[in-house]
């Protein structure tokens, strides 16, 4: 498991898994996979591949300024609750990440608690002196997702913002519920300037596309979806 994570005060900015290796079964090599954290832009480069279902494949808390590129990660086969990959805040903020070419494979058409990308900011008010509860500044592009029956979510909770995403040419192949689900939970959440563009999402067995305030009214604030094409939405 990948895990980005400064659970102290103040951030992390940028670490660096450089060409992890796995095993037959999917378990990283010890002597092959190195972590590098530092204070520049870090890269996560070239094929990285993690094909034994688990619980939560990526985790990427209070970090800043790492870069993903062609990484994948598969569940196919899981049975739970899980992701792919997930996104937090833990009281902190996280944000200025890029995924490039990715590929994340999800565990379940129909259970809603399944995701091939879960990014949730849900730790505590947003404060806006400081950055603090917030998960912000994510880049996706040309990423394929696979099933999860929500397979992109976000979600926003406790006052927290999550803000300046962009999904860029994704594609959502094989079937889920719902393909990109986004959801701010309670007043004072915010969720703001989410954008998918020209994405492509193969079949859903619900809606494809959800944007929904739930408990007492969180907030969703320039939502820009265009240039896209659903095949079909049960």
């Amino acid at each position: 498991v990948v895990r980005l994570d400064h659970p102290g005060p103040g951030t992390l900015v940028g670490a660096e898994f450089t060409e992890p290796q796995f095993s037959a079964i999917g378990q990283p090599d010890p002597i092959a996979a190195r972590r590098i954290a530092g204070c520049r832009h870090r890269l996560v480069h070239r094929p990285a591949k993690a094909h034994q279902p688990r619980q939560l494949r990526i985790r990427i808390i209070h970090a800043r300024l790492a870069r993903f590129d062609r990484v994948s990660a598969w569940n196919n086969g899981f049975v739970g609750a899980n992701q792919c990959v997930l996104i937090e805040q833990l009281g902190g903020s996280t944000g200025d990440l890029t995924f490039n070419d990715g590929n994340f494979v999800g565990s379940s058409t129909t259970a809603l608690d399944t995701h091939a990308v879960s990014i949730r900011s849900a730790s505590g008010a947003y404060n806006a002196g400081t950055g603090a509860s917030q998960v912000s500044g994510l880049n996706f592009n040309d990423c394929d997702m696979h099933s999860g029956g929500r397979s992109v979510s976000l979600y926003c909770g406790a006052g927290s913002w999550l803000t300046d995403v962009w999904f860029t040419r994704p594609q959502v192949d094989q079937v889920t519920t719902n393909a990109f689900y986004l959801e701010s939970n309670n007043s004072g959440s915010n969720l703001e300037n989410i954008n998918l563009d020209h994405h492509y999402v193969a079949l859903t067995l619900g809606d494809s596309i959800v944007a929904t305030s739930t408990g007492s009214g969180g907030t969703i604030q320039t939502l820009n979806i265009g240039n896209g094409w659903i095949d079909r939405s049960t």
